[in-house]
């Protein structure tokens, strides 16, 4: 029998580098197909495409000029483009539709982003050499790869706030042993992040834990737990570093919640009880910046709600989940989506997959549809 030549990793030995992978590419599934009709088939300039595709369907093919109302000099009154509009749309019904959805979509989307981003459409403008973040729960899961992302951006390192020892390493990101459900350990990592980096300015509110039984037998204790990591954590982050943010008139706040804080499951009372709080939070948040001066303010806000993530916690969940419709995420996925409202200034609330984003509505719908949607789901 020959020997082993496998050698064992040392007990001391260093986590392993990790950076982003820049080959990742995002899973095919129903989202891909969403965002792909968006951005081509949807996109404002198929306001343009859509006429011009009919006209010259109509003229060659079917041999009806949709410029006829115009007159041979093309006369753009009021009266001849009415007349052409009503032909266009005998004609072309569904290309009417299809631009009237694009107008409708495009609209709502701008709306939103205003009313996001506290009047402005611009996003903020980021500077990366002077950038400071933070990430609390940011060993591993999603935490990490926001943590990684970001490291990769800004000169000055990554702050990890997490209780449990980091997985990975990187040349940039700092670890902080802390306890984010306490406000005295939490108070005494911003302290030392202040001392060591500078004022953060971006701040990713991201910790979580989650315990999987029924009120009844779940202690006191252990749901106060849960409520201080999940919730009082974002509490102590806002105290500690708001008040630099609102000084400088600059910074982005990121608040990692859950399809839970709108609907909440059984055997998940306290996770979703705590998400739902966070969810409240960061809308209280965002209200009191905007009622206070500078008006209007540069302080972003970002809340993303995903469902069933491939993390530690999230492989606790049973479940049946659709690879194409109802797919599992992956940490990275979240990851990059969140980086990127933050990389472009720009305040949003993200519900992951897309699918989820009928669960906001949901609080509105009679009891028994909701009570269907709870079964199917």
């Amino acid at each position: 029998m020959s020997e082993s030549t496998t050698k064992e990793k040392p007990a001391n030995a260093p986590p392993p580098l990790y950076r982003p992978d820049p080959r990742f590419r995002e899973p095919f599934n129903a989202d891909t197909c969403i965002r792909f009709l968006d951005l081509i088939p949807f996109s404002p300039p198929f306001l343009l495409i859509i006429p011009a595709l009919v006209a010259f369907h109509s003229q060659r093919v079917r041999g009806v000029s949709l410029l006829a109302p115009l007159g041979d000099a093309l006369q753009l009154n009021w009266q001849n483009i009415s007349a052409a509009a009503k032909l266009f749309y005998k004609e072309y019904k569904w290309a009417a539709y299809a631009m009237g959805f694009i107008v409708v979509k495009t609209l709502n989307r701008a709306l939103t982003r205003i009313v996001q981003n506290n009047g402005h459409y611009r996003g903020a403008k980021m500077y990366w050499d002077r950038e400071v973040a933070v990430v609390t729960g940011g060993s591993n899961g999603i935490g990490k790869e926001i943590a990684v992302l970001l490291a990769e951006k800004t000169k000055h390192p990554v702050a990890v706030l997490d209780v449990a020892p980091m997985s990975y390493s990187h040349p940039n990101v700092r670890y902080y042993k802390t306890d984010v459900g306490d406000e005295a350990s939490f108070a005494a990592t911003a302290e030392r992040i202040r001392a060591d980096i500078g004022n953060p300015t971006i701040v990713v509110n991201n910790a979580g834990i989650a315990i999987g039984r029924q009120v009844v037998d779940t202690p006191a204790d252990a749901m106060l737990r849960v409520m201080k990591v999940n919730t009082f954590s974002h509490v102590y982050s806002a105290k500690q570093f708001v008040p630099s943010m609102i000084a400088n008139n600059h910074g982005h706040i990121v608040t990692v919640a859950s399809s839970a804080s709108y609907m909440a499951l059984p055997n998940l009372s306290t996770y979703a009880m705590s998400k739902a709080a966070a969810l409240a939070f960061h809308e209280v948040l965002r209200g009191e910046l905007r009622s206070r001066p500078p008006f209007p303010t540069n302080v972003r806000h970002t809340i993303v709600c995903p469902t069933k993530v491939a993390t530690m916690l999230g492989a606790n969940l049973a479940d049946h989940p659709n690879p194409f419709l109802t797919p599992t995420l992956l940490p990275e996925t979240v990851a990059r989506r969140i980086v990127k409202s933050v990389e472009n200034g720009l305040g949003e609330h993200l519900m992951l997959p897309l699918y989820t984003e009928i669960l906001p509505s949901m609080r509105a719908v009679p009891s028994w549809m909701k009570r269907l949607l709870e079964l199917v789901s």
